[in-house]
């Protein structure tokens, strides 16, 4: 009953409902470890869970959220938020759910990453009620939707989720921090979006952290050399920015896992590695 259970949680239709129905469920989930359900079948993505209640647009037309000056520019940016961890509790699941036959601290991993993820998505829809709007509100993307489906093997997911879309976004989380720290720390509003962003961008690390371990152990797994990190993401996101990435937070993807040879790579590519395009792929949008 343990995939079966996951499925049903992962695919209710409400964030009210899902959140409070994983939180119920977080302690059962944890003793059904025991026998899990490897061979229940497995539902195919085929759409997003918050399809019904979000309007979902490309992403170029969606708010931007760096202007914090303005009420306007703070919802854009809370919302993103809120609909970047709503996304973030779906993979968590979904990692718990598509990938069978792994060590259960595999699934206990990405449990307690869905666990802290649903707590990052209420603190942040507790912020948008001080602007008298919920989660839904606005218009959303499904970049992260799309980045699940593209990636239905686990060495692939873990290179791209935790290592490509949380560490960029570790990145754009620190620049937001610094920018509210520079500039508008007086403001009545900044230090409870401050104190957030940097709960998450604490636990993020940690997230990353088990993407590595798990990218690591299906590099063992499947035979491949680390460097296909690179390959990877080169393939499904041709218009990646690695290899001229100099805005890293290099201190928290240590922490991460990466290793100062990845970093060097993000930062300064090689000869090896001369095809990274310096175009952007949005991916600061994501934290």
């Amino acid at each position: 009953m343990f995939f079966q259970t996951v499925e049903s949680v992962l695919w209710t239709g409400s964030p009210a409902l899902k959140t409070r129905r994983f939180q119920q469920e977080y302690p059962l989930l944890k003793k059904l470890l025991e026998t899990p359900d490897h061979n229940s079948p497995i539902k195919p993505l085929t759409e997003p869970s918050y399809q019904g209640f979000c309007k979902v647009v490309s992403p170029k037309k969606v708010m931007k959220r760096g202007n914090l000056e303005s009420p306007e520019g703070r919802i854009a940016f809370l919302h993103a938020l809120a609909h970047i961890e709503y996304s973030a509790i779906d993979l968590a699941l979904d990692a718990v759910y598509r990938f069978r036959h792994l060590p259960v601290t595999y699934y206990e991993d990405w449990l307690e990453v869905a666990a802290d993820e649903v707590r990052h998505f209420l603190l942040l829809t507790e912020l948008l009620k001080h602007y008298g709007l919920s989660y839904g509100d606005l218009p959303v993307h499904s970049s992260l939707f799309e980045a699940a489906v593209k990636t239905p093997d686990l060495l692939s997911r873990m290179a791209v989720i935790p290592r490509y879309f949380e560490a960029n976004g570790l990145d754009a989380t620190d620049r937001m921090m610094h920018k509210i720290r520079d500039h508008y720390l007086d403001e009545s509003w900044a230090p409870d979006i401050l104190s957030t962003l940097d709960l998450i961008s604490t636990e993020e690390i940690s997230h990353v952290s088990k993407g590595s371990f798990w990218f690591r152990h299906a590099c063992r797994q499947e035979g491949k050399e680390e460097s296909v990190y690179f390959e990877i993401i080169q393939r499904l996101f041709p218009k990646n920015n690695l290899g001229h990435k100099t805005d890293i937070t290099r201190k928290a993807r240590l922490q991460a896992g990466f290793t100062q040879e990845e970093l060097n790579l993000i930062e300064h590519g090689s000869p090896q590695n001369r095809t990274f395009s310096s175009a952007s792929t949005g991916i600061n949008d994501f934290s």
